[in-house]
């Protein structure tokens, strides 16, 4: 599960969070200012403030999910994982409260979370048809149902959070990077390099720029969490590639729409292939 949080408002019981987990002193914020429209998202903010629209298709019926997903070939492998962050609040509306995945700028981004599971591909084999399902708890919103919360699928994977910021700037996509700098932002999830980067120099935390005061990954009893972000130690030489989603093939729910049914306990980055995907999301294989 991911560990990405921000803790509850002072006026609840403090829990202190695990150590290098995402955690922002700050009141939970719900998504309930995301527009509901399937192909279109205006003003979407893990944290309320107010983004740049994209392309992420919100809360798609399931329906139009399938129509989407049978545009792939079936072999294509999906990644999923429980976002342990995602709570169901009143009227059934979700509440995100980490970092990642992260949505702001209109993209969808894996790039400081979930070490692990973005370990298992090479960042050429994450390109090639890869998707990644982020589902609710077990029980958050019906016995016996799991909804998702996101799902995507991945366009582009970089070595370093250099090569990202490069990319990014040179596709002109300077929304994407305003919105998603932990320079300015508490759960941005990209790290500026203070000059153009190569070789080695790409996983050096000192070559980059650091995060601002109170940012999710640079705790006061862990203040170079973030350091994780720019070489995750024991995975290679180089680190997880860094994820970014296709808008187009990037699904996003406010609430509980699709879900699977009659659900078993998965086994975290467990793998499927999205066949399987497609007849969990009918009923028909659980």
């Amino acid at each position: 599960m991911c560990s990405c949080r921000v803790p509850s408002p002072p006026s609840q019981p403090s829990v202190q969070p695990p150590k290098q987990t995402c955690s922002v002193v700050r009141p939970a914020v719900s998504a309930t200012g995301l527009t509901r429209n399937s192909t279109r998202t205006e003003g979407f903010s893990q944290l309320g403030v107010s983004g740049h629209s994209g392309k992420l298709r919100l809360d798609v019926c399931t329906e139009e999910l399938l129509e989407a997903l049978n545009k792939f070939p079936g072999s294509e492998s999906v990644r999923l994982y429980v976002v342990d962050t995602v709570k169901i609040r009143r009227a059934g509306v979700y509440e995100q409260t980490g970092s990642e995945p992260n949505f702001e700028g209109g993209l969808g981004t894996l790039c400081t979370c979930k070490h692990q599971m973005r370990s298992r591909y090479s960042t050429e084999s994450w390109a090639s048809g890869v998707w990644v399902l982020g589902l609710t708890g077990l029980s958050r919103w019906r016995r016996g149902e799991q909804p998702f919360y996101y799902l995507m699928r991945i366009a582009q994977a970089y070595e370093s959070q250099a090569d990202l910021f490069q990319a990014l700037e040179a596709q002109g996509r300077l929304e994407v990077l305003t919105a998603k700098d932990s320079r300015t932002s508490q759960l941005g999830d990209i790290f500026a390099p203070k000059r153009p980067l190569s070789n080695e120099s790409r996983f050096k935390p000192d070559n980059y720029h650091p995060p601002m005061d109170g940012h999710a990954h640079s705790h006061a009893d862990n203040p170079f969490g973030w350091h994780n972000d720019i070489f995750y130690d024991g995975t290679s030489h180089t680190g997880p590639p860094l994820l970014v989603g296709d808008p187009e093939y990037t699904f996003v729910w406010t609430r509980p729409i699709v879900r699977r049914r009659n659900p078993y306990p998965i086994r975290d980055y467990e793998k499927w292939t999205l066949s399987r995907l497609r007849s969990v999301i009918l009923g028909i294989d659980e």
